[in-house]
């Protein structure tokens, strides 16, 4: 009897769990989606004018902050002297190369971006997972219209990480160029190429704003078109559908 009082227990807490996916899904789809594609195109229709009410991070993002990125070295005339005799000195006035603080504040901001599009897109698949029908023959076109959206809601999961995953390798590579620089302070070049780097680091994360905007639109659309088929995949399937 204790057995069954704590099966029944368990059971009734799936039930409240499963129930909770639908709910966040839902307000997921009809309500986060459509936000977060308003907000980023305001950061994107912010790129290189003035940013717009009602959107903070906008100045951010503004084509104009970019010329006020900063490699965060001394501009000593020490540290570009060329002469091996000062190496000593000048390797002591390299040490001060920090990291792009300007740069790292946009990351951030993106980051967190990134992270809520997989947060999202954990939450959409574990729910529509849930809603598929036991297995059966016949009937499954439904079912097929939820596997195709799974997979389409996992590859945009993967395109997030790899968007994170380009971040870490940035500062990695950043992190590499400031080595050489202090290991062969004469050559101007490294000190070139870490600019180089953050600029194309700049343009990369304008661009994820971007993407992120065109990657909730079309999620958006493609679940909503098939919002029927994806709650009910099959005419005489009996379940009650989780929302």
């Amino acid at each position: 009897m204790e057995i069954s009082k704590i099966d029944c227990s368990a059971s009734v807490q799936v039930k409240t769990l499963c129930k909770g996916f639908a709910d966040k899904a839902l307000d997921i789809l009809h309500n986060k989606l459509p936000e977060k594609v308003i907000h980023l195109d305001k950061l994107y229709q912010s790129i290189g004018r003035d940013s717009i009410p009602d959107a903070v991070e906008t100045e951010l993002f503004s084509l104009k902050s970019l010329e006020k990125v900063n490699l965060g070295i001394s501009e000593n005339n020490e540290v570009f002297e060329t002469t091996l005799k000062k190496r000593k000195l000048v390797e002591a006035e390299v040490t001060k190369v920090s990291s792009n603080l300007n740069l790292l504040n946009r990351l951030k901001v993106v980051k967190m971006e990134i992270l809520q599009l997989i947060e999202y897109c954990k939450i959409l698949k574990t729910w529509i997972q849930l809603l598929i029908p036991r297995i059966e023959d016949g009937n499954n076109f439904g079912v097929s219209i939820q596997e195709d959206t799974i997979n389409e809601i996992s590859r945009v999961e993967g395109s997030g990480f790899s968007a994170l995953e380009s971040i870490a390798n940035y500062l990695v590579t950043r992190g590499k160029l400031v080595s050489k620089i202090l290991k062969y302070p004469q050559i101007q070049d490294y000190q070139l190429s870490i600019s180089e780097l953050d600029e194309k680091e700049y343009i990369d994360m304008l661009f994820y704003c971007v993407d992120l905007r065109d990657i909730y639109t079309t999620l958006h659309d493609m679940i909503i078109k098939n919002i029927e088929k994806i709650k009910k995949p099959r005419s005489s399937n009996s379940n009650t559908s989780m929302y």
